[in-house]
């Protein structure tokens, strides 16, 4: 080896870093290589050397609070804490996650089938309302009622239809616009009114004084 002083290969290395700026860029990519390379051939001997260092070196790596005893979280903390972790996998690695929902939806079609239906049923209401906020979204509308107001709406017309005053249930109510979406209505909740299934479809998009009258 021509240069087996260090301090000898460190001057070469100055002069040499100064004077040709490709091989710089050349000897940093094949170090950066070389480590990735390294770490995943030797990442446990890495970990084990890691914790020991740490555990050496206790007093340097917690500085100004070594010797004083941690606050130790509360449950919340510690749940909110897990909750930040599994959303930081989740959004690092969606693509997979998605594309294995989509094949186990492929592969168990009556299944998942079934745990739809039944998730319906069991609260027909939550399962409808993000079909009415994907629809404003189209619609460009940025003001949307949210559950809780759907809900307050249907209780200020006690539990009624606002056109034909039929007792709304789960199954028969849904919410109608005053003015249609398509004729310059808005998400406002003064433009909304609950209404049963019946009156909603034969209403279509007509404003609620045409289908009065028309009634």
């Amino acid at each position: 080896m021509p240069y087996k002083n260090p301090a000898d290969r460190r001057r070469r290395y100055r002069e040499r870093r100064l004077s040709d700026p490709q091989w710089v860029a050349r000897y940093r990519t094949y170090q950066r290589i070389y480590q990735r390379r390294y770490r995943v051939e030797n990442l446990k001997e890495m970990r084990t050397y890691q914790k020991e260092w740490a555990r050496v070196h206790r007093r340097k790596v917690r500085g100004e609070n070594f010797g004083k005893r941690k606050r130790r979280k509360t449950d919340e903390e510690i749940h909110q804490t897990l909750l930040a972790k599994r959303r930081r996998f989740h959004h690092r690695h969606r693509d997979q996650i998605n594309a294995a929902r989509k094949q186990k939806r492929i592969d168990n079609p009556e299944r998942f089938h079934a745990i739809d239906r039944a998730r319906y049923w069991r609260d027909p209401e939550k399962r409808r309302h993000p079909s009415r906020i994907a629809r404003a979204k189209r619609s460009g509308e940025s003001c949307y009622v949210s559950l809780q107001d759907w809900q307050a709406l249907i209780a200020r017309f006690n539990f009624r239809c606002a056109y034909c005053g039929t007792k709304l249930t789960k199954k028969n109510r849904s919410l109608d616009h005053r003015t249609p979406l398509v004729r310059g209505g808005t998400n406002e909740i003064s433009n909304l009114v609950p209404s049963c299934l019946r009156c909603n479809q034969r209403k279509h998009s007509m404003t609620a004084e045409e289908f009065l009258r028309h009634r």
